[in-house]
């Protein structure tokens, strides 16, 4: 017993030469161009999006097109905030190209919405970045009440990293908040299925 002690400290070092795993985190930043000829007067209230389950947290999630209804979260992605942060910010910065108002002017209408889907979908031989929120608009024109639409946005991830990764997610996210912009500013809400 005694002569296997002097062992233990050798033992012990074989476990720190292994490098330790890179954490990645992503951060999503898309830009939206004014857009002068279409801005309409007044602003919007845009809602906390909300989030359940794993995508409200901060970690990576994804699926396999063999077994959708299992989510798993990467061990080494993470984003910089949680994804319906970002999406929430997209979506205000997209509706300041179509409103004037949107930082203190008279408020013309409310929006809320939840996100329902933020995940890297991989089989097929490919990989998506899946985006899909749920929107309720108050205050459209000639409406009784408010208006509700479904809008979701898959784009290809071209290649394996991260960089790539929060490359399409930023795409996915920016074509999805314009989108839902568009619609605001023309007073409805429409449906997109991925």
């Amino acid at each position: 017993m005694r002569s296997a002690l002097w062992l233990l400290p050798l033992l012990g070092g074989c476990a720190t030469l292994k490098p330790p795993e890179r954490l990645d985190t992503m951060r999503l930043q898309p830009r939206f161009a004014a857009g002068a000829a279409s801005v309409r007067p007044g602003g919007i209230i845009v809602t906390p999006v909300v989030a359940t389950g794993m995508i409200a947290e901060r970690r990576y999630v994804y699926v396999t097109a063999a077994d959708p209804l299992l989510l798993r979260q990467a061990a080494t992605l993470f984003w910089d905030v949680p994804p319906s942060a970002s999406v929430g910010r997209a979506i205000t910065d997209a509706l300041r190209t179509r409103f004037a108002g949107m930082d203190g002017g008279p408020v013309v209408g409310r929006l809320a919405m939840r996100l329902v889907r933020f995940e890297e979908v991989t089989g097929g031989g490919g990989a998506q970045a899946v985006v899909e929120v749920e929107a309720t608009f108050a205050g459209a024109a000639g409406q009784d009440g408010p208006v509700s639409g479904r809008y979701c946005r898959a784009t290809p991830i071209v290649a394996d990293g991260s960089d790539a990764r929060a490359a399409a997610f930023q795409a996915g996210v920016a074509a999805l908040a314009l989108a839902v912009a568009d619609d605001v500013a023309a007073g409805r809400l429409t449906a997109s299925s991925c």
